[in-house]
């Protein structure tokens, strides 16, 4: 899809923001890299929810547990690298659907034809020629 700037016209809104190391007794996975965040990485983590007839910020606690114990509340677990560019690129105005950060900003990179410096196990300079 890439990156847009329509996340305005979403019916989701973001209720929460922290980055903390990582307390729970399982390993998790990054939703945009899908890297493992094993108990003691720092995780970035959304909080997002469906738009409810207030803005979250003016709720009082007891109407933020509502939402937040709803089954529709999407607690989005990121590593730092992720956490990072998803940063940069919200900076700029832009979004991206959830879980397809790395494809869209390999998108917008091989739009722009630019060079990428590469590691080995990171992505090819090929992979999107």
């Amino acid at each position: 899809m890439g990156f847009s700037c329509g996340c305005d016209d979403s019916d989701w809104g973001i209720v929460d923001e922290y980055v903390r190391p990582w307390a729970g007794h399982k390993t998790i996975k990054c939703r945009e890299c899908g890297c493992e965040l094993a108990p003691g990485h720092v995780v970035h983590t959304v909080v997002m929810a469906e738009w409810w007839d207030e803005p979250f910020d003016e709720m009082d606690d007891d109407r933020l547990a509502e939402v937040l114990a709803s089954d529709d509340t999407d607690y989005i677990h990121s590593c730092e690298r992720c956490a990072d560019l998803g940063d940069a690129v919200s900076d700029t105005g832009m979004c991206w659907s959830i879980g397809e950060l790395w494809d869209a900003y390999m998108e917008w990179i091989a739009d722009r034809r630019v060079a990428m410096k590469t590691r080995p196990g990171r992505w090819r300079n090929d992979a999107y020629a």
